[in-house]
């Protein structure tokens, strides 16, 4: 990859951890209530993810710990697709709302899926496949 496409990367980042998927969810709503729309829904594997951009292009990471314990999370990356998508996969918030109100276990839920890994690389927000890959 070149230099100089990194460094458009290298933006201040800030990703502030949420206890539960439903303050994370309800953060969303209310982000999205304000017209604040997430540029990235993703489930790491150890985390799910949401990305927004701040006014100055700053990048802003909400997420929350999917595996209750380290031992869980070492336990998920000895025995996930890690190796073959360091990414994740990309999520619908909606669609894990609605799945949550319904009544789905968050460990159904939020057990990331399997791709297969050609797959891997478009599970990038488009802007920085672009950088990536122009």
């Amino acid at each position: 990859t070149n230099p100089s496409r990194l460094s458009k990367m290298r933006q201040l980042m800030q990703h502030p951890g949420y206890a539960s998927f439903d303050e994370l969810a309800a953060t969303y709503e209310r982000l999205l209530e304000e017209g604040i729309e997430p540029y990235w829904c993703v489930n790491h594997g150890p985390t799910l993810s949401i990305y927004y951009h701040d006014p100055d292009k700053n990048q802003i990471e909400l997420q929350i710990d999917i595996h209750d314990t380290n031992e869980a999370t070492n336990a998920w990356f000895a025995q996930s697709d890690f190796e073959s998508n360091p990414i994740g996969v990309t999520m619908d918030m909606p669609d894990l709302i609605q799945r949550r109100q319904s009544g789905e276990s968050l460990a159904q839920m939020l057990e990331r899926p399997v791709i297969d890994p050609a797959e891997v690389f478009n599970q990038l927000p488009v802007g920085l496949r672009r950088i990536l890959n122009p």
